[in-house]
C-alpha cells in the first residue's frame, strides 16, 4: 500500500475537528467585528501598510481572518494538507458572515446611536464600494485569506516559520515606517528612506526588500547556525568572540537615539524604566515571593538624582546632559 493511500484513509477515517472550527470562527468574527466597531477599520483605512496594495483598516481584518483560520487549520494539517485548507476556508467564511451580518444589520438599522463608527464608510470599506449587492464580499474576503492560512499551516515547519516571521517583519516595518524615515531624511540615506519608506507604510520596493532581507536572515542563521558553532567553541575561545559582540551592541544601543532622534531616545529610555521596574517586582515577588514594593524608593532615589543633575530649571544642580 502507498504512502499516498495510507494518508488517504487516515484521513477519512479522522474526524473533522467541528466543534473547534465554529469556536474559531465565532471568535474570528467577534474580533473582526470588535476591530470595525471601535473605529479600528474605519480609521486607519486610508492609512497604507503597503502603498497602493494593502490599507492598515483592511489588513488588520484579513489578520483576524488569517489568524484564527490559520489555529484552526493546525489542528487538521496533521491529518492532510487539503483538509488544512478546508478547515481554514470555513473558519474564514464563519468569520466574514459575522461582518456580512453587521453589514446587512447597519443598513436596515441606525447602528451610530450607539456604535458611532458604524458608519457608511466602513460600509463602503466592507463592500468595496459596491452596496448592498456586495454583500457577500467580507465572506468571501474570509474564505479566501482562511485558504490561504490553511495552506501555511500545512507547510513544513521551518518554511512556514519563514512566512510567518516575513508577514510580522511586513507588518511591523509598515506601522513604523514614518517614524523611521523621519531620522534618516536628515542623514546621507536620505534617498534610500524615499525609495522605501512612505511618509505612512513601506514603499512596494521596501516591502520587497523587507520579506527578502527577513527570508535571507532566517535561512542564513540556519544554514550557518551561529548559535550552535558559538557553543561548539571552547570556552576562552567564546569569551574572544562574544566580548567585542557585547561592546558592539553598546555601542550601537548609544549612538542609536542620537542616529534616530529625541522620539526613539524618549521611547527607548521610558521602556527602559519599565524594564527596570518589572526585574524588580520579578525579583521580590516572583522569585523571593515576597510583597515587597520597598524597591520603588530606591528606583525614586535615582529618579530624583538624575533629575537634578540633568534638569535645565531653576532646581537643576549641576545641568548636565545625558552623555556627562
Amino acid at each position: 500500500m502507498s504512502a499516498s493511500t495510507i494518508q488517504m484513509t487516515a484521513s477519512e477515517s479522522t474526524p473533522w475537528h467541528v466543534r473547534s472550527a465554529l469556536r474559531m470562527g465565532l471568535l474570528g468574527g467577534v474580533v473582526a467585528m470588535f476591530l470595525c466597531l471601535v473605529g479600528i477599520v474605519p480609521v486607519f483605512a486610508n492609512r497604507p501598510l503597503i502603498v497602493g496594495i494593502v490599507e492598515l483598516g483592511q489588513a488588520a481584518l484579513l489578520i483576524a481572518f488569517g489568524a484564527v483560520s490559520y489555529l484552526a487549520a493546525r489542528g487538521e494539517a496533521g491529518v492532510s494538507r487539503p483538509r488544512a485548507v478546508v478547515a481554514g476556508a470555513v473558519v474564514g467564511g464563519i468569520a466574514g458572515l459575522f461582518l456580512t451580518g453587521l453589514l446587512l444589520l447597519g443598513l436596515s438599522v441606525n447602528l451610530r446611536a450607539v456604535f458611532l463608527n458604524a458608519s457608511q464608510g466602513l460600509y463602503d470599506l466592507l463592500t468595496d464600494g459596491q452596496g448592498a449587492s456586495w454583500a457577500w464580499f467580507p465572506i468571501a474576503a474570509g474564505v479566501v485569506t482562511g485558504a490561504l492560512a490553511g495552506l501555511l499551516a500545512g507547510l513544513p515547519t521551518r518554511v512556514r516559520s519563514v512566512f510567518l516571521a516575513t508577514l510580522g517583519s511586513l507588518v511591523f516595518f509598515g506601522l513604523f515606517a514614518g517614524l523611521l524615515r523621519t531620522p534618516m531624511l536628515v542623514t546621507p540615506l536620505a534617498s534610500l528612506a524615499r525609495s522605501l519608506l512612505a511618509p505612512d507604510g513601506l514603499t512596494v520596493g521596501g516591502a520587497t526588500v523587507v520579506v527578502l532581507g527577513t527570508a535571507a536572515l532566517l535561512i542564513g542563521a540556519r544554514v550557518i547556525q551561529p548559535r550552535r558553532r558559538l557553543d561548539a567553541l571552547p570556552k576562552g575561545q567564546r569569551r574572544l568572540v562574544t566580548a567585542p559582540a557585547m561592546v558592539l551592541l553598546l555601542v550601537l544601543v548609544l549612538l542609536f537615539p542620537l542616529a534616530m532622534g529625541s522620539f526613539f531616545a524618549q521611547v527607548i529610555a521610558t521602556v527602559a524604566l519599565f524594564i527596570l521596574l518589572g526585574l524588580g517586582l520579578n525579583v521580590t515577588l516572583g522569585l523571593a515571593g515576597l510583597l515587597d514594593l520597598g524597591f520603588v524608593a530606591f528606583y525614586a532615589v535615582g529618579a530624583y538624582t538624575v533629575a537634578l543633575l540633568t534638569s535645565p530649571g531653576e532646581f537643576g544642580i549641576a545641568h548636565l546632559t545625558f552623555w556627562q
